[in-house]
């Protein structure tokens, strides 16, 4: 309920796609390299519009996200710097991501890190393709080679190749190894 609470839940989304690396494609969000390890990203939906900043080690994973962020809803309230940092990374379903993370905002009073988590499990959701290739086979199946047929070109093909094309322009590198978009 209101634009405060609109960019501090659009904020927490950016941070949380450090678990969901298909997120980062998202048409509304749109990214920009600042160096060689890190990268800004703005997320723009409807009226609200937040960006913040993520960071890298040198063999590109995650350390932190950072963003100016309300604290609250109250009327007056101000930005404060609040950050989510990586204690540990590691393999789960096949993909390196923050398993051991610590969300600090950083007042001017001193810090204040209110949370403290382990990731011990993640599912993924992978409904979009698996219906598509249940629909595909269900046409194989019943021997309607013409519509299966239909199917992989004008539906499957196109979400796999929008898929690649997202992630080919966030893995586009300048010549000092900077994230950019084209």
């Amino acid at each position: 309920n209101g634009k405060n609470i609109d960019e501090g839940s659009a904020q927490r989304f950016l941070a949380e796609m450090i678990w969901f690396p298909t997120s980062f494609i998202n048409d509304y969000i749109s990214w920009e390299g600042i160096d060689s390890t890190s990268a800004r990203a703005t997320l723009t939906y409807k009226e609200t519009v937040v960006e913040g900043v993520f960071k890298f080690d040198k063999d590109g994973y995650f350390e932190s996200f950072s963003a100016m962020r309300f604290m609250d809803s109250k009327p007056g309230a101000v930005k404060h710097k609040w950050s989510v940092s990586a204690i540990k990374n590691e393999k789960m379903k096949g993909i390196i991501i923050p398993t051991e993370l610590e969300a600090t905002w950083h007042l001017p009073e001193g810090e204040w890190t209110w949370l403290k988590m382990k990731v011990k499990e993640i599912k993924y959701n992978y409904d979009q393709y698996q219906a598509l290739y249940e629909k595909f086979e269900k046409e194989i199946t019943a021997g309607n080679k013409d519509t299966a047929e239909e199917i992989y070109a004008y539906e499957i093909l196109p979400l796999f190749e929008k898929t690649k094309t997202k992630i080919k322009e966030l893995q586009t590198v300048n010549q000092e190894g900077m994230l950019i978009r084209k």
